[in-house]
């Protein structure tokens, strides 16, 4: 039963190991928009909330 179980799993990472392009297909907008929005995180100015927190301000 176990290598009933195990045999798809198996495959499926030996198929994603050697033809990965099919998941990257899918997975490619969803890792853009993380991209896109961790650099538009990054580019935040945070130095005048931080101040404000320091001050014991709460937005």
């Amino acid at each position: 039963r176990e290598v009933a179980l195990l045999a798809p799993l198996v495959i499926i990472t030996i198929l994603m190991g050697v033809y990965p392009r099919p998941i990257m297909n899918v997975t490619s907008v969803s890792v853009s928009n993380l991209i896109e929005q961790h650099r538009i995180a990054l580019s935040i100015d945070h130095a005048p909330r931080l101040a404000d927190a320091r001050k014991g301000a709460v937005q």
